[in-house]
Order: structure tokens, then C-alpha cells, then sequence
């Protein structure tokens, strides 16, 4: 069910070192750089004269707690404690991960090599991934529950990017006891676009690549941006609904989810942009009729290729005004053999291209040279 939902759908100062001691409580004085995070909520990263601060505020909703991490430099002498810290030898060399969405991090900061392992390689879109996946120079360590416990420890890998819904942990745990660092990146529950492309240096930090990071999210911010202002000057601003039903229940994005966010920076209106949740709102499939019946543009529908599977599955998606003047879209235009989808990839990592996507749909006028990438109009 997982796996559908997302289809509809990371203190402050220089740290005195010395051969006997390293104090953590010293940290809040002087930073040797300014945070490098502009738009994520979750995540603040500072430089430091000989060490990085890497803060996950909320590693997983309802944490309760952040998690702090302190970077130094392999070379270093690191016996004494970083109280609170959770201390991270980087760069790192060998590293596994748990999600599709962290492996364009690796591609753009030139650290294909450095993946050794990953979770459930049959949703992997990606062509250099599935090629090292085939040569054996990328493992598999898991499954459609997860991590496994054996195939990850056999690997050995220092560190594992991976994420947490906050339910069961105790092969993180397990693995963590035995030496191997668990990297929460927890860019899901951001609730804009470029806050959950910012995650980039979460990963880069862990590799020493941070001024890099910076580059290539400057380049997206500013891409994001420039379609933004170019969309919000349109005059009309066409009503969306998105999502399908499942059982009894309809979900879609809460008007301050980032797939919210998308649709207002498209210049579109999404139907549910005054709910507060941050989430995903599960709704009934009366109320969505009633709201959504006369949506100019339906963007979004899980797993459905043609509007007659639509409709043949749940006959009530005919009576839309959307689904009968055929403006209905999903974010399936890039699909590999095994069902890996590349916008549940790079998507999340992009979203300057996805936004370019939705304006094209939405306002064709304001890009008439753009062509779909992660979308396509259902035929």
C-alpha cells in the first residue's frame, strides 16, 4: 500500500580539539560557515574549523527528538565524545541505501561507485544503477520489507542512508550495534518542492561534497524559481484534483504537502490548498465528487496507464469533467521493464523539470518548446 500511496502521491560554532578532549557543549559559539541549508525545514547543516554539523530535526513524524551527527575527517583523532553526536568518519566509501530517491544524490555528486549496496533493486529506474545492479557491483540488501539484517551486515558497508515512518526500527538497531551508521534522511516530510530537493547535502555532507551540493542545487533553485514567476503571471488558474480511491478511501496530497505546493506554483488551484495537513488526507469518495466533479485537470491517478482502465475499474472516474474532455495525467512517462518509475527517482531531486512539466500541462502558451518528461496526458 506503501508503494501505491507514493505513486498517488536534514550548534554553531568552532569545537576545540585537543589529543585528550573534544566538547560538544562549545558548539553553539562561533560557526566557521554560515548554514548551507536555505528551504528545508528538517535539516541544518554548519561548517565548523575542523568538523560539520549535520542536524535531522525530525528523522521520522513524531520522532520527538532530532538527531545530530558529527562529521569529521577520517585522519582525525575522534576517541574523546561529541556529547549528543552521533560521530560520522568522513568521506565515507562504502556506503548502502534503502530508497530510489537517494540515488540521484550519488549520480550528480559523481558517487555512483561509492553505493555498494541497495534495498529492493527491481524499483530502481535509473540505467548506470540497473547496470551496476546487473554486474553484481551494486547488492541487493533487501527486500519488499526492507533491509535485510544478514545480506546488509555481509556487506559491510560504513553507513546507510535510509528513512524511518516511525514504526519498526529494530533492524536499524541491530544493524547500527553492529558498527554500521544509520543516515536518516527525512527529505518526506518536507512540505515544498526545493525544501525536499535541498536533501542533496544531507548526502554530499557524508562525502565531503557540500560546496558541490550547493552548486548544483543553486542551479535548480534558480531554474524553480524562473518557471515559477513566469507561471503565477497567468491570468487563468485552472482548478486540480488528483489521486485515486482505494477501497474506500481517497488520497491526495493536504494543501501543505509539496505536491500541494507544485500545483499552486504551476499556476494552477488544487482543490484542497486550504487544509492545513502536511500529509496526505484520506478522504471519502463522496466528498472528493463533490469537490473535485468539474476539476479542469486531474494529475496524478497511481497506476493507471488509458482512461478506460480508469473507468473500468471504478465507473464513477467517467463522470469527472476531466477524465471526459481527456486531461488527465500521471507521472509514468518514464517507466523501466521491472515497473521502476523514474519520477519516484529523480523526481523529488528535480523539481524545476517537474514544475516545467506542470506548466506546460496547465498553461502551454507560457512553454510551447517544453516536452513532458516525468508526465504524460493519459490517451
Amino acid at each position: 500500500m506503501f508503494n501505491k500511496i507514493l505513486l498517488v502521491i536534514s550548534f554553531f560554532a568552532v569545537l576545540t580539539f585537543s589529543c585528550q578532549q573534544k566538547k560538544a557543549e562549545t558548539v553553539a559559539d562561533n560557526p566557521t560557515q554560515p548554514s548551507y541549508i536555505k528551504y528545508a525545514s528538517g535539516l541544518a547543516i554548519t561548517q565548523h574549523a575542523d568538523w560539520t554539523e549535520v542536524v535531522v530535526e525530525q528523522p521520522w513524524k513524531g520522532a520527538g527528538k532530532a538527531i545530530k551527527y558529527a562529521l569529521v575527517d577520517k585522519k582525525k583523532d575522534t576517541d574523546a565524545a561529541f556529547d549528543g553526536y552521533k560521530v560520522v568518519k568522513v568521506p565515507l566509501s562504502k556506503v548502502a541505501a534503502t530508497s530510489t530517491t537517494h540515488l540521484p544524490h550519488f549520480s550528480a555528486l559523481g558517487e555512483t561507485s561509492s553505493l555498494k549496496g541497495f534495498a529492493n533493486a527491481d524499483y530502481v529506474y535509473s540505467q548506470v544503477f540497473r547496470e551496476r545492479i546487473a554486474s553484481d557491483e551494486l547488492v541487493e540488501i533487501g527486500d519488499g520489507a526492507g533491509v535485510n539484517f544478514e545480506s546488509c551486515l555481509n556487506l559491510k558497508p560504513e553507513a546507510l542512508f535510509t528513512f524511518s515512518m516511525g514504526n519498526d526500527r529494530s533492524t536499524d538497531e541491530r544493524l547500527e550495534l553492529a558498527g554500521i551508521q544509520m543516515l536518516y534522511n527525512a527529505d518526506y516530510l518536507e512540505t515544498t518542492p526545493l525544501g525536499r530537493a535541498e536533501w542533496i547535502k544531507f548526502t554530499a555532507a557524508f562525502f565531503n561534497k557540500l560546496d558541490d551540493a550547493d552548486s548544483i542545487f543553486n542551479v535548480i533553485e534558480q531554474n524553480y524559481l524562473e518557471l515559477r514567476a513566469k507561471a503565477l503571471k497567468a491570468e487563468a488558474k485552472p482548478t486540480v484534483l488528483t489521486g485515486v480511491v482505494y477501497g474506500d478511501t481517497w488520497f491526495l496530497p493536504g494543501g501543505k504537502n509539496y505536491g500541494a505546493a507544485f500545483f499552486e506554483d504551476a499556476g494552477g488551484s488544487y482543490l484542497w490548498k486550504e487544509t492545513e495537513e502536511n500529509g496526505w488526507l484520506e478522504l471519502s469518495f463522496e466528498s472528493v465528487f463533490e469537490k473535485g466533479l468539474k476539476a479542469d485537470y486531474w494529475i496524478g491517478v497511481a497506476s493507471f496507464s488509458t482512461l478506460q482502465e480508469m473507468k473500468a475499474q471504478e465507473s464513477r472516474y467517467g463522470l469527472f469533467s476531466a477524465w471526459k474532455n481527456s486531461a488527465v495525467y500521471n507521472y509514468d512517462n518514464q517507466l523501466n521493464e521491472k515497473g521502476g518509475n523514474n519520477y519516484l527517482e529523480e523526481g523529488y531531486s528535480r523539481p524545476d523539470i517537474v514544475l516545467a512539466d506542470l506548466i506546460h500541462i496547465m498553461h502551454p502558451d507560457l512553454l510551447p518548446g517544453h516536452k513532458l518528461y516525468f508526465y504524460r496526458k493519459l490517451p
